[in-house]
């Protein structure tokens, strides 16, 4: 039988606003509770967030320990390894906490989610040497997204096919194998009449194409676009492979994108097997399918429906001079 342990959320809020209810089904024979830790200067802040009973601890390692070594995911933004961060207190976390997150990693089999929050750019230096990834931040936009094969391998094929991410995605550098959603890429079609459809915008001002520069050469440009693009990802996984380590995950959808809320639950679930999932069978894929994710949520009871209707269709009515008998 498995053991269950918690996930666990580093001064973040669950994202895409899921409830600890629903986190938990994504991985129910393995979750028994979704833990929020708020770090302070002095403090850490420990609620539960179903039962939301809470209790105040000092930043030792022996908390983190027990918090860490009592997960089996820990969800972190990315500023939380950076002593230059603009938002959070990190110097005793790092101090303090940093080894036990890289002993969760390296010797617990644990799983690490990085979500990009603040959009630190050189953030893979503190990230590599802990988790032994080779990952750089390279660039931010708003575009769309989509799955590579390695993706498709480890989320299944019913995962988003083409989100529009928002809110300025993080895309880094990353080994081909670890990349799960890539930024999609235009035709060489549609590429080439965007970029001939200035040539009208130049002619007008009087701008004459230098021969030699590649800003005026269509199939240079359509090149440097492809190579400026391409082995760099939105979401990526390492898999450690010595015995003992787990998986680390970068999460780039900084916006929390529309439909992306599946491929995070999906991430919940991630383990030690040779797919990357926990089990051959995902238990995400019975209980939140995209398209009846909405079931487990808590929605208006029928009676509260019936009320509001019947409130529209009066003011309706009086808007219309009729009257209801």
């Amino acid at each position: 039988m498995t053991e269950t342990k918690n996930i666990l959320l580093i001064n973040l809020k669950p994202p895409y606003s899921l409830k600890p209810s629903i986190l938990k089904l994504t991985s129910p024979q393995r979750t028994q509770s979704v833990i929020q830790c708020l770090i302070y200067e002095d403090s850490v802040n420990i609620v539960d967030l179903e039962t939301e009973q809470s209790e105040q601890k000092p930043i030792e390692s022996a908390v983190f320990e027990d918090l860490f070594f009592n997960s089996h995911t820990i969800i972190v933004p990315d500023g939380i390894f950076s002593k230059d961060s603009r938002v959070f207190h990190t110097d005793k976390f790092i101090d303090q906490a940093l080894s036990v997150l890289e002993c969760f990693y390296k010797e617990r089999q644990g799983n690490v989610i990085i979500m990009a929050f603040e959009g630190i750019f050189g953030i893979g230096s503190a990230i590599n040497p802990v988790f032994g990834t080779e990952w750089s931040v390279k660039f931010f936009e708003n575009c769309r997204a989509a799955p590579t094969a390695r993706g498709y391998e480890i989320l299944g094929p019913n995962i988003p096919k083409a989100p529009d991410l928002t809110d300025l995605a993080y895309f880094i550098d990353a080994p081909e194998e670890e990349g799960l959603y890539c930024r999609m890429l235009a035709s060489k079609e549609d590429f080439l009449k965007d970029f001939h459809a200035e040539d009208e915008t130049f002619e007008r001002l009087g701008i004459t194409p230098t021969e030699g520069m590649d800003c005026f050469d269509a199939e240079k440009s359509w090149e440097n676009y492809v190579r400026r693009n391409s082995g760099r990802y939105v979401i990526c996984l390492h898999k450690g492979t010595a015995p003992g380590e787990g998986t680390v995950v970068w999460y780039g959808d900084r916006g929390q994108s529309s439909g992306m809320s599946f491929v995070f639950c999906k991430m919940l679930n991630l383990g030690v097997s040779a797919r990357g999932l926990l089990d051959d069978k995902d238990p995400t894929d019975e209980y939140i399918q995209p398209a009846t994710l909405m079931r487990h949520w808590e929605l208006p009871s029928t009676m509260t429906i019936a009320s509001v209707l019947a409130i529209l269709l009066a003011i309706v009515a009086k808007l219309m001079g009729c009257t209801f008998e």
